[in-house]
């Protein structure tokens, strides 16, 4: 049985957008810059410009999370 939010009231949640964002960004963190940038181009062709800098801001504000939490600033 299908357990997507259009199938089922309680859905798996890897069936959700949200999953589906965390994953992309994932792939894309783990992407060298020339890949990134390429990738990049294909979202702003097939999703639009705006996609394109919303998925290039979150990737940015996951990166900043992570060396963050690395790299924590001395007090």
């Amino acid at each position: 049985a299908c357990r997507c939010p259009a199938c089922c009231d309680k859905p798996d949640p890897k069936y959700t957008e949200d999953h589906k964002r965390k994953c992309e960004i994932n792939t894309v963190l783990t992407m060298a810059k020339d890949a990134r940038a390429g990738y990049y181009a294909r979202v702003a062709k097939a999703r639009g410009e705006p996609a394109a800098r919303a998925l290039m801001a979150e990737v940015s504000a996951e990166w900043a999370r992570r060396s963050a939490s690395r790299f924590p600033a001395s007090r």
